[in-house]
């Protein structure tokens, strides 16, 4: 469970660095039904509901290769008439997720340490004097391999 979190976490903290630093220069939008909108660009997620607009005008939200490098860092929430767009930076939750990741990797090698040193990996008891295969009396954890 440990390695499947910790890779896992990893995968997710490379893929959002790829997406932030790649959405300084590249544009994704994606249309939710209605006059919904989620779109990347610019370091930021960006919702957009224009639900106020009538039918039959269009909105236009493109896709594709910006002119120059650009990262925007706030949070934002635009208001023009029936349009509402709110915007968070990508930079939060690939913070989010490299605490996470930092976090797991620190207990697994913290575990395989214990592991190595004749420790219980779970709590860390003294596994000293005790059989093979056993589980630590503490809580009750297997040995690990």
């Amino acid at each position: 469970m440990r390695e499947t979190v910790k890779w896992g976490c990893a995968a997710v903290t490379l893929l959002l660095l790829v997406a932030w630093i790649g959405s300084g220069w590249y544009a994704l939008a994606h249309h939710l039904g209605g006059n919904r909108f989620i779109s990347v660009s610019m370091g930021q997620v960006r919702y957009t509901d224009a639900s106020g607009i009538a039918l039959g005008v269009a909105i236009t939200v493109t896709s594709g290769r910006a002119q120059e490098f650009h990262l925007d860092w706030g949070f934002h929430m635009q208001t023009a008439g029936p349009v509402t767009v709110y915007s968070c930076p990508l930079w939060l939750p690939l913070l989010v997720s490299l605490v996470v990741t930092r976090l797991a990797w620190r207990a697994d090698a913290e575990a395989r340490r214990r592991n190595r040193v004749g420790l219980c990996a779970k709590c860390g008891y003294d596994r000293a004097g005790l059989g093979a295969g056993s589980v630590c009396p503490e809580c009750g954890g297997a040995q690990s391999a």
